[in-house]
């Protein structure tokens, strides 16, 4: 019996798509989130990632998180990183310095309703 490393759901809150993924993000799954979010990506109007089911977040991982902004950024689509709430993924994000190049938000209820 093969364990699923990684799966996502989705929901809309203030007009914002949230992205919600569930499991690790590491070399194993990056390809296939990349891709799924890219696809994501393209039907949204404001795009956002929840990672509060985040298990572990590798260089893989945040490579995916950087392509997908910056994917945003060239359709002027707002994009946000929301609610990495387990240590291990807050403390890669703040090791990356992502927060200077990404807008993180403690929850999905600091996402703007414009």
């Amino acid at each position: 019996m093969s364990e699923q490393l990684i799966h996502y759901s989705t929901r809309e809150k203030n007009h914002w798509f949230i992205w919600e993924i569930h499991g690790n993000l590491d070399r194993t799954t990056s390809s296939e989130a990349a891709a799924e979010g890219e696809k994501l990506l393209q039907s949204s109007r404001k795009f956002a990632i929840d990672l509060s089911e985040v298990n572990y977040l590798s260089s893989a991982g945040v490579r995916v998180l950087l392509k997908l902004a910056q994917d945003a950024e060239e359709n002027n689509l707002p994009f946000a990183i929301v609610s990495p709430t387990g240590g291990m993924v807050r403390k890669v994000l703040d090791v990356s310095r992502l927060d200077m190049f990404l807008s993180i938000l403690s929850s999905s209820d600091a996402l703007d309703e414009g």
